[in-house]
């Protein structure tokens, strides 16, 4: 079995420290996976044999169900018996090159390593991945040593195996927050994100209640009977594209510009008055600008509206500026994503698009953007695929870390 890259940009490793049962354990390792986790590590410490096994049975089953990959740490024995998709090992450990001689080809092996000699000597012996970094100052494992940012560089420039560099993850973040007790983020490359752009409806607010009732609204105002799921039918459209579908499938006596003025008058009062943020949202800008990452807004909406919503919600310090599909096309096109980018100063690799919409993170994704999926009530038919499809995916903002 070979490693995909993109499981391991979210790598989450429990911490019997959180959790005081199996039960507890396994329902955080499920929220992980549902949070995003491509890859769990089961860790347990001090539980006896029996115990682990009867536990590493029902983590692996948990993972079989959900897609994820299960890791066991440290326990060749168990992840055999148990037929879990692999193993990681420290370098205290069992040897890389003995584990696969015992797990076999096809199983992943993960090793920790701490200097270039260690992950250069690791990639020798067969492993598949790395994990480094200050990994797990927590109740479980107490004397971990920090790495230097300069050394997990060294270490990602010297192999060709992906490299996991492993941070901490505080308890409790938010009020009846879970999980498990590390995150890994990295993968086939390591992080070099400069810039990024962000959808609004769905996305930084959650306003996509709009958009299901403003069509309707709009086509009964000049005559027309419109379906009340008429929304579905223009989700890919930019402004001006749904003006003219609108105009020649209900015989609507108005000219485009005239239905774009009138659907403007619907919907301005909502964002200046009453659309709610997305959760998370401001947790997110506030770290995105600690860490010196430009943001904009790239949205199918006007840009005033969009900035009138954040200038009420209290977010539009955190923008450079934002952009409107109604200058630069439907988000079936590239157009709007190259061009705040370029606004932006930063290349598509090195930026973020946020969306909720699947057809929108699709186009961003194929021109060559890193993409983060959001999850929205109002695509829940398409968010297995932006799962799939996405770099990340969240149901808060709050929880991506760059």
């Amino acid at each position: 079995m070979k490693i995909d890259p993109k499981r391991l940009r979210l790598y989450a490793v429990t911490d019997r420290a959180w959790t005081h049962d199996t039960e507890g354990l396994l329902r955080q390792v499920a929220e992980a996976i549902d949070g995003g986790a491509g890859i769990v590590q089961l860790r347990e410490k001090h539980l006896g044999q029996a115990d682990f096994l009867a536990e590493a049975e029902r983590f692996v089953a948990l993972c079989r169900e959900k897609g994820a990959v299960s890791i066991i740490n440290d326990n060749v024995e168990i992840a055999a018996q148990v037929g879990a998709d692999g193993v990681h090992v420290g370098q205290e450990d069992l040897e890389a090159g003995r584990a696969r001689e015992l797990l076999g080809p096809d199983k992943l092996i993960g090793v920790s390593a701490h200097s270039v000699e260690e992950a250069l000597a690791a990639q020798a012996a067969g492993a598949d991945y790395l994990g480094v970094g200050a990994a797990f100052v927590t109740g479980t494992k107490t004397d971990a040593k920090p790495i230097s940012r300069e050394t997990i560089r060294a270490i990602t420039a010297a192999v060709d195996i992906p490299v996991v560099g492993l941070r901490p993850v505080r308890k409790n973040r938010r009020e009846g927050g879970g999980g498990g007790a590390a995150a890994a983020l990295g993968g086939d490359r390591p992080m070099n994100i400069r810039g990024a752009i962000f959808d609004l409806d769905g996305t930084l607010t959650d306003s996509m209640y709009i958009w299901q009732k403003a069509p309707v609204d709009l086509v009964r105002r000049y005559g027309g009977d419109p379906p009340e799921d008429l929304a579905r039918d223009l989700k890919e459209m930019g402004r001006r594209e749904a003006a003219e579908y609108l105009r020649s499938r209900f015989s609507l006596s108005a000219t485009p510009e005239e239905l774009m003025d009138t659907l403007n008058d619907l919907v301005t009062e909502e964002y200046r008055s009453r659309v709610p943020m997305k959760p998370g949202a401001d947790r997110l800008l506030a770290r995105l600008a600690d860490s010196g990452i430009s943001c904009c807004i790239a949205t199918a909406s006007e840009a005033f509206q969009a900035r009138s919503a954040m200038e009420r919600l209290g977010l539009w310090q955190h923008f450079r500026f934002a952009v409107s599909c109604v200058q630069y096309g439907g988000k079936t096109r590239p157009d709007i994503y190259l061009e705040a980018a370029r606004r932006l100063g930063t290349a598509p690799g090195e930026t973020v698009v946020f969306e909720d919409a699947l057809h929108a993170a699709r186009t961003a994704h194929e021109a060559g953007f890193r993409v983060c999926g959001v999850w929205d009530a109002s695509a829940e038919e398409d968010q297995a695929a932006l799962k799939a499809l996405a770099d990340w995916y969240v149901r808060d903002l709050g929880d991506w870390i760059p």
